[in-house]
């Protein structure tokens, strides 16, 4: 029976982990094991920095126009800044919320990065480790094969602190994973920032094949 629901639920969740301490099976990990997964995982850092989005401005700039339909336009709504880079946000917020579409952004200015802007790790999220690593995702199984997902969580709280939505370069901290990572495949993540006004975060890539803009919106 539990090797049919492993089969069936796959991937980690709250609603997994939720289930497996219905089951008994959430026991508790061993120190030796998590620092066995600690070892494993920080081949996988990347640097992150703190992202400012700025609403308060006065920057006189035209409207954008959206990508769905060439003949509307929706204005602008705030800057992001990272590490000396600027990027100005477009929002039309009767319909971003529920279509990223009517979100745009533009590539600004670039000026030099101030030692102030706080370096992090970044890793990436559970279910995207067996897309980037099969090795070190299959070692993770081996090591807690009931739990990777928890393992991998508990590593992680480790080495690296929790922080808040707005973050540059490192690794999509996803709400929900429904992501298609096929989506993203020729994809670099650039930034993720959370729109206050409709509710959600944006998970901006650059595809690095024509260096296109690719936004994802997630709701909180």
């Amino acid at each position: 029976m539990w090797n049919l629901l492993q089969r069936i639920i796959g991937k980690s969740s709250p609603r997994q982990e939720w289930l497996m301490n219905r089951l008994g099976r959430n026991k508790a990990i061993a120190s030796i094991t998590i620092d066995k997964a600690v070892e494993l995982i920080r081949p996988l850092g990347k640097p992150s920095f703190d992202l400012d989005l700025n609403t308060d401005n006065n920057y006189q700039l035209p409207t954008s126009v959206s990508k769905k339909d060439k003949t509307k336009r929706f204005p602008f709504y705030g800057t992001v800044e990272a590490q000396g880079y600027q990027w100005f946000l477009y929002v039309d917020l009767k319909k971003a919320g529920r279509d990223s579409n009517f979100i745009d952004v533009i590539a600004g200015s670039h000026g030099e990065a101030t030692n102030s802007e706080l370096q992090r790790t970044s890793y990436p999220m559970w279910e995207s480790i067996i897309h980037l690593d099969t090795v070190i995702h299959h070692k993770l199984v081996a090591l807690a094969p009931t739990r990777p997902w928890t393992l991998y969580k508990l590593a992680k709280q480790k080495i690296t602190a929790t922080t808040g939505f707005n973050k540059y370069l490192g690794y999509p901290q996803w709400l929900v994973n429904d992501i298609d990572y096929r989506d993203i495949k020729d994809s670099e993540f650039l930034f993720q920032v959370e729109i206050p006004d409709i509710e959600g975060v944006i998970f901006v890539f650059i595809d690095k094949r024509d260096d296109s803009t690719q936004i994802f919106l997630q709701k909180m």
